[in-house]
This record gives structure tokens, C-alpha cells and sequence, in this order.
């Protein structure tokens, strides 16, 4: 098994030859250089501890940007309904409102990982996950 220090030395290295281009790119650059000051300037027992940490606070920056671009979505939509009025047959173009109900889904998820256990909103979240069960 590759020493995951040798290992990030090497992303890093990788990117000052080649910078980053796509925000993907620039988001795995960033985990990288969490990881190396957060993780690896640590005593060897506190390591695990940071990692963990570092991977969890990456997966909710993740999950945000994906709830804030599917309410973005969505709130482009709203904005044209008020300037033009309903879309045909129905007020709003096609999956407007699962894109919502998406965003506050993930919502919740981050609201959970980070260490709410409000009762309320893990009901809301389920039923959300069900409504949403066959949308993609």
C-alpha cells in the first residue's frame, strides 16, 4: 500500500505542473491541500482523526453544492414564472418542483451529518426520499 502522504505529495506535485482547469480539478486540489496541512502536520495519532474529519467536511461541501445547484435550478424557473406567467398546461416548466424538494433533501442530509437529530426533519426527510424515489 502507497504511503498516503507520498501519495498526496505526488497529486500536489502533479498539479503544479499541470493547474487545475475544472471546478472538479480545483475541488480535488483543494481536498488534497486539506488533507496534506490538516492530516500530515498532525502527530502520527491525531492523523486518522483528521482525516475523517477532512473526508466528512469534503463530502458536506459536496452535498452543498449540489443542493444550492438544484435550488438554483429551480429558482431560475420561479423568476420566469413571474416574469412570463405559467408554462403552458402547468405554472412551471417540467421537474421544478422535485428540484426543490431535492434541494431541501439535501439539506436535511447536511443538517444530519453535521449533527442535528431533530425528529421533525428526519420524518420530512424520509418522506421527501419517497416522494422523490422515482425521479432522477
Amino acid at each position: 500500500m502507497t504511503d498516503p502522504l507520498a501519495y498526496i505529495e505526488r497529486a500536489l506535485d502533479g498539479f503544479g505542473a499541470d493547474p487545475p482547469d475544472s471546478d472538479h480539478q480545483k475541488g480535488y486540489l483543494a481536498a488534497l491541500l486539506t488533507v496534506r496541512f490538516e492530516a500530515f502536520e498532525l502527530a502520527p495519532d491525531d492523523r486518522t482523526n483528521a482525516l475523517t474529519n477532512a473526508a466528512e467536511r469534503t463530502t458536506t461541501e459536496q452535498l452543498g453544492r449540489a443542493a444550492a445547484h438544484q435550488a438554483a435550478r429551480a429558482t431560475q424557473e420561479l423568476v420566469r414564472f413571474v416574469a412570463e406567467g405559467p408554462h403552458g398546461h402547468t405554472a412551471f416548466e417540467e421537474d421544478t418542483i422535485e428540484y426543490l424538494a431535492d434541494a431541501l433533501k439535501i439539506a436535511l442530509e447536511i443538517d444530519h451529518a453535521v449533527g442535528s437529530s431533530d425528529p421533525e426533519r428526519a420524518q420530512l426527510h424520509t418522506a421527501l426520499s419517497t416522494y422523490l424515489g422515482g425521479w432522477a
